[in-house]
C-alpha cells in the first residue's frame, strides 16, 4: 500500500540520508560517503562515491543553529554542481556534453535569475504599491510575500512542462521513493519493493525553498527600510539569515509533533516538482544508496 504524507511525517529522526536528482541520475549523501548513480548511453547503471567527513570536524563553529543551514545549503550546490556536471558526461551524447565552466555558469544565472524573481521583482511591486497606495508595512511585506510565493508556484509549472525536465522529477520522486524506503526498512531493498513507497519527502529542498520564502516576509517586515535602494540590499543581505532560520524550522517541524503541520505546504509542493518514477529509475537511486552507504562505486576522499 503506498504510504502517505503523513507516513513520510513519522519517518526515523536520526537519519543522516538526503539526495538530490540530476540528469539520468540520482544524488544520495549518508553521514560518511556521497555518490552519483547515473543511467549511461549503453543502459548500465555508473556509481561513483567519495568519503566526506563531516563540517565540524573543520570548525564546531559550523554546527551551530543557523550557521549549519548555510553549510547544508553550500554542501548541497557544490554537490548539486558535481553531479550535474558527472551526470551529464555520462548520459549524453558527446555533441550534448557540456564543461564544468558550464555547469558552473549555469548555476550562478540560475541564482540571479531566482534573485531577480523571489527578491527584486517582489520588491520593486511593493514598492509601487506603496507610491500609489495608502498600505501599512505589514500589509505591503505580505502582498510581496503572496507575490514571491506564486511566483515560484507558476516557475515550477511552467518549467514542468519541458520534457526533460519531467524527466529530472522522475528521478526526483525515485531519489524520494529510495530514502523513504531505506528510513522504514532499514534493509535489503528492491525496486518493487521501493516503488510502493511514496515520492514525497519532507526534508526535499522544495520543502526548504518555500519556507524561505514564508519566512523572508517576517524578516523582511522587521527589517524594513523606507528607501527602495535600501531595502533591496536589506533584502540580498537577510538571505543568509533566512535561509539559516528556515532550515532550523524545517528540522523543528520534524522533532516536534506540534509544529510538524510547518512540513505540510512544501509536501503538497512536491506535486510538481516529483513524478512517480519507472522501475529503471528507481533502480539507480538504490544504486546511489548503496555506493553512499559504502556498498558499490569508486571511493575516492572529497
Amino acid at each position: 500500500m503506498r504510504k502517505s504524507l503523513a507516513r513520510i511525517l513519522l519517518s526515523s529522526k536520526d537519519a543522516f540520508i538526503g539526495g538530490q536528482a540530476v540528469i539520468e541520475g540520482v544524488v544520495i549523501r549518508s553521514k560518511e560517503r556521497i555518490a552519483i548513480a547515473v543511467r549511461g548511453k549503453d543502459g548500465s547503471i555508473k556509481v561513483k562515491s567519495w568519503g566526506v567527513k563531516p563540517y565540524t570536524s573543520i570548525n564546531p563553529i559550523l554546527g551551530f543553529p543557523i550557521i549549519r543551514g548555510l553549510v547544508a545549503l553550500y554542501d548541497a550546490i557544490y554537490w548539486g554542481i558535481k553531479g550535474l556536471f558527472y551526470s551529464a558526461n555520462e548520459a549524453l551524447d558527446d555533441s550534448e556534453k557540456i564543461s564544468l565552466k558550464e555547469v558552473v555558469g549555469g548555476v550562478v544565472l540560475a541564482f540571479a535569475l531566482a534573485i531577480g524573481l523571489f527578491v527584486i521583482l517582489p520588491a520593486l511591486l511593493a514598492h509601487l504599491l506603496e507610491v500609489n497606495m495608502e498600505l501599512g508595512k505589514l500589509s505591503l511585506n505580505l502582498i510581496e510575500g503572496g507575490f514571491r510565493v506564486l511566483t515560484f508556484i507558476a516557475y515550477l509549472l511552467i518549467i514542468s512542462f519541458s520534457k526533460e525536465v519531467r524527466r529530472i522529477f522522475s528521478y526526483h520522486g525515485a531519489e524520494h521513493k529510495t530514502i523513504n524506503a531505506y528510513e522504514a526498512l532499514r534493509s535489503e531493498i528492491t525496486p518493487e519493493v521501493v516503488q510502493s513507497y511514496s515520492r514525497f519527502h519532507y526534508r526535499c529542498g522544495t520543502s526548504f525553498m518555500l519556507l524561505v520564502l514564508i519566512i523572508s516576509i517576517a524578516c523582511f517586515t522587521l527589517f524594513e527600510r523606507e528607501n527602495v535602494i535600501g531595502r533591496l540590499f536589506m533584502r540580498l543581505a537577510l538571505i543568509p539569515l533566512i535561509a539559516g532560520i528556515s532550515y532550523e524550522v524545517l528540522r523543528l517541524s520534524f522533532s516536534f509533533k506540534i509544529i510538524r503541520f510547518l512540513a505540510l505546504p512544501g509536501l503538497w509542493l512536491q506535486y510538481l516538482t516529483t513524478r512517480e518514477p519507472m522501475i529503471e529509475q528507481i533502480e539507480v537511486g538504490i544504486a546511489a544508496l548503496k555506493g553512499a552507504l559504502g556498498d558499490v562505486g569508486e571511493v575516492k576522499e572529497a
